[in-house]
C-alpha cells in the first residue's frame, strides 16, 4: 500500500461524534498503520474526562497486537479535517516499546514541511504540493525511555 492510500484509509475513519455527553467525543483523529507483514490496522481517538481517553495510534496498535503483530512499516494519523498529524511523544514511545525494530523500520508520515514566504512567492503555482513527508521513528524518538533498561 502506498502512502497516499494509507492516508486515505486513515481519513476514511476520522469523523468526530459525541459519546455520553457532547464534551466527550471520539473520532476526531484516526490512524492507519501498515505492518511489516503487509496488513493494515486502524483506530480512532477517544477524548474523555479525567484524561482516560487515548490517541488513535494506541487504538490502531491495539488492533495490530490483537492479531499478534508487532512491527510497523508505516503509520499515519489524520484529523477529522484531513490534516496529517505527527504522533505525540507517548505514541512514539508506544511504538518503540511494542517492538525495538520499529525504531529503525517504522516510517512515520508527517504533515508537509512549511514553506517559507519567500519560496512561496517564487514557487510555480502549477507545481504539485507533496501530501506529506516521512521520518523514521528513531529520528523522532532519539532517546527512548526504554533505552538501556
Amino acid at each position: 500500500m502506498d502512502d497516499e492510500s494509507l492516508i486515505a484509509e486513515a481519513a476514511r475513519h476520522a469523523g468526530e461524534f459525541a459519546l455520553a455527553k457532547p464534551s466527550l467525543t471520539a473520532g476526531t483523529v484516526a490512524c492507519a498503520l501498515l505492518t511489516a507483514a503487509g496488513n493494515v490496522y486502524t483506530g480512532i481517538n477517544i477524548d474523555l474526562a479525567c484524561g482516560i481517553g487515548f490517541c488513535a495510534e494506541h487504538a490502531a496498535v491495539a488492533a495490530m497486537l490483537n492479531a499478534r503483530e508487532t512491527r510497523v512499516a508505516v503509520i499515519v494519523a489524520v484529523n477529522h479535517r484531513g490534516r496529517i498529524l505527527p504522533p505525540c511523544g507517548r505514541c512514539r514511545e508506544l511504538l518503540a516499546q511494542v517492538d525495538r525494530a520499529n525504531r529503525a523500520g517504522c516510517r512515520v508520515l508527517l504533515p508537509p514541511a512549511p514553506v517559507p514566504m519567500a519560496v512561496t512567492a517564487a514557487a510555480d503555482p502549477a507545481a504539485p504540493t507533496p501530501p506529506c513527508r516521512a521520518a523514521l521513528l528513531g529520528d523522532l524518538l532519539p532517546e527512548p525511555w526504554m533505552e538501556g533498561k
